[in-house]
């Protein structure tokens, strides 16, 4: 059969069918109505429990269109905005396909919620205020991650500020026998891409022969699947999608977040604590604290770094932990910062500034003066303690 021009792009559109509470989707009759239609998709292959949701994945174009079949020919559709309310109607389901749902029923009970773990490299010195943005966690050290157990499940990583040297962060979830893993690749995309077993589908007309129609099968090998995306992180690039993409198919049992991390190259013990098969070893605890006393933990844990975090910094960062740890170069520069605010002051005041000129001077003056002040007091309680 021939498919669509070239200058359309496919791709598989990953949804859920939601049955009314007590009942069960029957993916037979949701094939049968998308054949009738010749709609492209598939849909999970096999019984579907009672309350549970019924994949369903339909192949649109780059503006939504779902695509069907029309004398043998691929054809643009109608737009998923009014495909999608229709389809939920015809067959008393609730439809959820991206940011949308159409046809939904009341919730019932939910089940139990096991608190996140998480894979990141944020130091030691930056924990606090992990803690303050996500709330309270224990943290740990493991093949150079830091493993992180939360109190909480379901934290929201976008409350916090990423830095480029925290990532990627892996989060582990998990509700019910239901797990995800979410990755965070990019700092300005604190949302991530989601990582779950997808169940096994079945095409609503095999015999058609193109690549995009392939992806229907499986959506971890679509061409902007969530998978991809993380794959293009320079941690993962060296992986095979393909291979990866087996592992996350693999049963979702308690082994399956183990084999998705060791696909991925990451510690699996981050698995075994989420599972509850093993407990953080040498773990610290950090409390959701105050703004000001995380930021004040966040100084001195970043003054008092051990070697390993000042290795990860960059060149000033690293000169700055030797700089710090000599009394004489301390005094040097805690010197030189006293004497630039007094010059800068003595600018600030002198007639003829404008006042631009005078507000600048005087805010880098009182700006290195309280540095100036900060680092004295950092010295004074390091090399204070030397000395008791």
């Amino acid at each position: 059969m021939s498919v669509t021009p070239t200058a359309v792009t496919l791709r598989p559109f990953l949804g859920w069918l939601h049955p009314a509470e007590g009942q069960a989707v029957d993916p037979a009759d949701v094939l049968d109505h998308l054949r009738t239609n010749g709609v492209l998709g598939s849909v999970q292959d096999g019984p579907v429990g009672v309350d549970e949701a019924c994949t369903i994945v339909l192949l649109v174009d780059d503006v939504d269109r779902v695509q069907v079949l029309r004398d043998g020919k691929v054809r643009a559709g109608a737009p998923l905005s009014t495909f999608g309310p229709a389809l939920a109607e015809s067959l008393g389901l609730e439809l959820v396909i991206g940011d949308e749902a159409w046809g939904g029923f009341e919730e019932g009970d939910e089940e139990e919620d096991v608190p996140d773990v998480m894979l990141c490299r944020a130091v030691d010195s930056s924990l606090p205020l992990l803690a303050h943005d996500l709330g309270a966690l224990d943290a740990t050290h493991v093949g150079g991650w830091t493993l992180v157990r939360f109190d909480e499940a379901y934290v929201a990583p976008d409350d916090h500020g990423w830095l480029p040297s925290d990532l990627p962060a892996v989060l582990l979830h998990r509700h019910g026998r239901t797990r995800e893993i979410q990755v965070l690749t990019a700092w300005n995309d604190t949302i991530g891409h989601a990582l779950t077993h997808e169940p096994h589908l079945q095409p609503a007309f095999a015999e058609v022969d193109d690549p995009a129609v392939a992806g229907l099968t499986n959506p971890h090998l679509a061409v902007d699947s969530d998978l991809r995306e993380v794959l293009t992180h320079p941690r993962f690039r060296h992986l095979d999608v393909a291979k990866v993409a087996d592992v996350l198919q693999s049963p979702m049992d308690e082994q399956w977040t183990a084999r998705v991390l060791a696909a991925l190259g990451l510690p699996t013990l981050a698995a075994d604590v989420h599972e509850g098969r093993a407990e953080l070893p040498d773990s610290s605890r950090f409390e959701a604290a105050s703004m000001a006393r995380s930021v004040v933990d966040t100084v001195l844990r970043y003054y008092d770094a051990p070697a390993e975090e000042v290795a990860r910094r960059t060149a000033y960062g690293r000169l700055y932990d030797r700089v710090q740890r000599n009394r004489v170069a301390t005094g040097a520069v805690l010197t030189a910062e006293v004497a630039a605010s007094a010059a800068m002051l003595t600018a600030g005041v002198r007639p003829g500034r404008s006042a631009a000129a005078r507000t600048a001077l005087v805010s880098g003056a009182v700006f290195t003066l309280l540095d100036a002040a900060m680092g004295t007091a950092l010295a004074v309680r390091r090399f204070g303690r030397r000395h008791t």
